[in-house]
C-alpha cells in the first residue's frame, strides 16, 4: 500500500499531511489532480462495462443487473 500511496504523491494525486494521532504522516487527495483524470477514467470504465455485457445475451444483462442491484441492497 505504501508504494502505491508513494505513487500518488508523485503523480501529484494526493499529498502527505502530518496525521497527531499517529506516527507517520496521512495522505489527502488533491481535487484538482483528481479531477483532471475523472473524465479519462470513467470513460475507460464504461468502455470495459460495454465490452463486458456484451458478451452477455440479453437476458444474462438482465440477470446480471438483478443479482448486482441486489448485492447494493442495504442489509
Amino acid at each position: 500500500m505504501v508504494r502505491t500511496i508513494d505513487r500518488m504523491v508523485r503523480d501529484g494525486l494526493v499529498t502527505r499531511v502530518p496525521d497527531p494521532g499517529t506516527v507517520g504522516s496521512a495522505a489527502s487527495t488533491s481535487p484538482i489532480a483528481a479531477r483532471s483524470l475523472r473524465d479519462e477514467l470513467v470513460q475507460k470504465a464504461v468502455a470495459v462495462n460495454e465490452a463486458n455485457l456484451a458478451r452477455l445475451n440479453q437476458s444474462e444483462g438482465r440477470t446480471l443487473h438483478r443479482l448486482l442491484a441486489k448485492l447494493l441492497e442495504p442489509r
